[in-house]
């Protein structure tokens, strides 16, 4: 229940899905709300493509580490050291995700983790008691100022796709290069 209209949005046609939500009501105790975290998730239906934007702000002044976490429901990923590019590599689940950050970017994959604290773990299913381990792509990034991190998720269905290989944001435009050289260019959100 709120006492006040939400921040949310969402637009559909033939080129794109388009979906926006915000959340700053707190993160660990009741009263601590030093963040807000914006969401936006677009699908462009021609390139197939998911992208999904988090625009994370600060609202004590101080720093903060922001972890996008993504679990696969998968066997393994691989992670390019250089890029933080992942591909996975099960039948019928192939998928490929490429990040961005212009405050630097790290990336690393948890499975089946038990301390610090448990992550990359996946219910065995409903009614069935345990948990199997699941890769967890901790994408993170430490900062004071407004973080604005964009991932693009490319579903593989034939494994034979051109690639995306990096991605830039500068404001609302999102350029998104392939290993062939094409590229895209859209906005958020979509015009």
């Amino acid at each position: 229940m709120t006492d006040k209209p939400l921040d949310l949005a969402f637009r559909s046609n033939d080129r794109y899905d388009y979906a926006r939500g915000v959340y700053e009501e707190g993160f660990g105790k009741r009263d601590q709300r030093p963040a807000r975290h914006t969401r936006e998730v677009l699908f462009l239906k021609p390139a197939r493509l998911f992208v999904v934007r988090d625009t994370l702000e600060s609202r004590d002044g101080q720093p903060h580490l922001y972890e996008a976490l993504w679990h696969l429901d998968v066997n393994s990923v691989e992670v390019d050291a250089d890029s933080g590019a992942v591909e996975t590599h099960d039948s019928g689940a192939n998928l490929c995700m490429v990040a961005s950050c212009e405050q630097g970017l790290r990336a690393r994959v948890v499975k089946g983790q038990e301390t610090p604290t448990v992550q990359g773990w996946l219910p065995l299913g409903h009614g069935v008691r345990g948990v199997r381990p699941i890769p967890t792509i901790v994408y993170e990034c430490r900062s004071q100022e407004t973080v604005v991190l964009v991932t693009v998720f490319q579903p593989l269905p034939d494994g034979k796709e051109d690639r995306v290989s990096h991605l830039r944001s500068a404001g609302d435009t999102i350029r998104i290069a392939y290993a062939s050289g094409k590229s895209i260019e859209t906005t958020l959100p979509p015009q």
